[in-house]
């Protein structure tokens, strides 16, 4: 009797569960009988702590499938080959042979990627027969060799609709608050920040600047710009990505001068707004307030991208396809030519994609070093087309709750 163990890891996107969605009905057409469920990720399978998903009844499916966050809960769990990791690698394969696991399923992004591709070496190491197969999810857009991930999508279009919100907003006050600094996640990649320029459909829209990692970042022009800006437009409407960083690498939005990291050794980020500013108001004497949309962006699935919904079922859908066809040690990615529709599926080898990160092409980033390109706005746009069905109740969306 085939079995498989699906789990989602890292930050949750707007559209894992639709991915989630996908693995578990394309399983159940193919006649895999029992679909574990690993709660809270990596963690869930070392605890042997399962949900069966195979049980589930058509209703319960399609509502998971419209609900964010991590259904089934994430982790940011790192596996470790030396002390205390060994043991977790011996649990894990004991865990695996107990439930004569045939396929293992794993949603995240380029972390994660890591934690698959070690179960995939161990499974070999140990002489167990397990198709294990990676799943892209990240909002931050940067997983190498494929051509977008899902949950991108979603998370730019909330973000290009708050930044035409909030801008309007801001424009009508520019008399007496004459700055407002907006930040996106992004670590060491602007996909995010960038996605932001989908706002300006006139010169004087906002963001009037955006700030990306892959410039780097100097406090002198980027107060000379704030100054232009104010007095060219009345205001300034600025878009920040958490982790820019001034040419000798320093990170202006690290929590607690990069003391504080998560278990992958990255550095804790979110106040690069604030960084930012507190140099208008110094330096400047402006007005200045400043936004974090943090989680906000990567759990809006009430203005999430069709497109982006639908593909991130399709990845879960072909995920379970290269796996039944013999594949083992890769992640689905998708492809797309410029100019093209629709993406289409691929696979590429684990080992390509574990803690690699892609960057925007700088010429996809204007000569200013505060906004993007025509062909960064083609390549971003037809992936927030469309919108999702969500069920309300009262005025209110209607989701799942946590399994």
């Amino acid at each position: 009797m085939a079995t498989c163990i699906v789990a989602q890891a890292g930050g949750p996107t707007a559209v894992i569960n639709s991915t989630l969605y996908g693995i578990i009905d394309e399983a159940k057409r193919v006649g895999i009988q029992r679909i574990l469920g690993a709660r809270g990720g990596i963690r869930g399978v070392i605890e042997e702590d399962f949900v069966e998903l195979g049980t589930l009844d058509p209703s319960t499916l399609s509502l998971i499938r419209t609900t964010p966050g991590a259904i089934l809960g994430g982790c940011r769990h790192r596996l470790s080959d030396s002390g205390a990791g060994v043991l977790e690698f011996q649990r894990i394969m004991r865990v695996l042979d107990r439930h004569d696991i045939s396929f293992f399923f794993y949603i995240g992004g380029n972390d994660s990627m890591d934690t698959a591709l070690k179960i995939q070496n161990a499974c070999q190491a140990n002489g167990l027969d397990i198709s294990v197969i990676g799943i892209p999810k990240t909002v931050d857009n940067d997983i190498c060799h494929t051509d977008h991930c899902p949950g991108y999508g979603s998370a730019a279009k909330f973000i290009a609709t708050a930044v035409i919100e909030a801008g309007l907003h801001a424009r009508s006050m520019f008399a007496d608050e004459k700055v407002v600094i907006l930040e996106t996640v992004g670590r060491n990649t602007g996909w995010l920040a960038a996605s932001s320029a989908l706002a300006r459909r006139r010169t004087d829209d906002p963001p009037h600047l955006v700030y990306l990692p892959e410039v780097d970042f100097s406090e002198d022009k980027f107060l000379g710009d704030i100054d232009e800006c104010v007095s060219t437009l009345g205001g300034a409407f600025v878009v920040v990505a958490e982790g820019i960083r001034t040419r000798d690498g320093r990170l202006l939005g690290a929590v607690d001068e990069g003391r504080m990291s998560d278990p992958f050794g990255h550095p804790q980020l979110g106040e690069a707004a604030s960084h930012l500013s507190r140099l208008v108001r110094t330096h400047l004497g402006l007005s200045v307030r400043y936004v974090k949309l943090d989680i906000c962006q990567q759990s809006a699935i009430h203005l999430a991208s069709r497109t982006d919904w639908e593909e991130a079922a399709i990845v879960g859908r072909r995920a379970v396809d290269y796996a039944i066809a013999g594949k083992s040690g890769v992640m689905v990615s998708l492809e797309r030519a410029e100019g093209e529709g629709p993406a289409k599926t691929g696979c590429v080898p684990l080992v390509h994609v574990a803690n690699v990160e892609r960057r925007i092409p700088l010429e996809w980033i204007d000569s200013s070093g505060t906004f993007v390109t025509d062909q960064f706005i083609s390549y971003l746009s037809p992936l927030i087309l469309g919108e999702v069905p969500i069920p309300m109740e009262g005025g209110l969306p209607v989701y799942a709750k946590m399994l």
